[in-house]
């Protein structure tokens, strides 16, 4: 069967579940994406350099709004909350997967090659694993933070408004007040950081522990759903 003819054979609501499934993962792989080529830039066009990776931002975007848009689909369509729970537990893994593959090498320089290809980056080779530098424990620990924060964001209330149908609208709004917390968390704890070393040139220096501190955010997330979904 042809990729093409599988997914001509799917219902909406299949589609729905593959789509839910596949966008967080996808945009935060490409929000990360976004921040190694931040890191590529010519020391003499910085902005450009954020503006054009803001531009991927934007494409992932519509990853994350792909995903949110098929899980309010799922819960209108009366799916159920064990079946939400599969879907997003299938998300952060996923989700985790996508990050590890960033801490390869070899695959992180294809990534790299085709990306700034396409914005017309600035192109040099960049091998995570043989960065010297001390482990930045305050990167790692923000970003994981904020990654959790913003996972919680959107998933808390979809589950909490499959229990309860008529407070679907609420739980949407409680839903958004989450996601500013973890927003400004972001701005407040996180981005300082990277911009400053962005500044300085040394961005590169605390891309690992970024990069590891959403891997361990989507982990801790599997590890909690797995316990709820088979253990409660």
């Amino acid at each position: 069967m042809s990729l093409t003819s599988f997914f001509a054979s799917l219902d909406f609501f299949q589609i729905a579940t593959i789509l839910g499934a596949i966008g967080l993962p996808f945009f935060y792989w490409i929000e990360s994406i976004a921040w190694i080529l931040k890191s590529l830039s010519p020391a003499h066009s910085i902005a450009i350099g954020v503006a054009k990776s803001n531009v991927l931002i934007y494409v992932g975007r519509f990853f994350y709004f792909c995903s949110y848009i098929s899980i309010a689909y799922l819960i209108d369509h009366g799916v159920s909350t064990d079946r939400l729970q599969l879907i997003f537990l299938l998300t952060m893994v996923i989700g985790a997967g996508m990050q590890s593959l960033l801490l390869n090498r070899y695959l992180l320089n294809r990534k790299i090659f085709y990306f700034s290809r396409w914005f017309r980056f600035q192109y040099r080779p960049l091998y995570l694993e043989e960065i010297k530098v001390n482990f930045d424990k305050k990167v790692f620990i923000y970003s994981c933070l904020v990654s959790i924060a913003l996972v919680i964001a959107l998933f808390l209330p979809f589950l909490l408004a499959n229990e309860f149908l008529n407070y679907r609208l609420t739980m949407n709004s409680f839903g958004q007040i989450l996601n500013i917390i973890g927003t400004v968390l972001l701005l407040l704890m996180l981005d300082p950081i990277l911009y400053r070393k962005m500044d300085q040139g040394n961005l590169t220096d605390v891309l690992k522990p970024y990069i590891l501190g959403r891997l361990m955010a989507f982990l801790i997330a599997v590890i909690y759903l797995t316990f709820d979904i088979y253990f409660f």
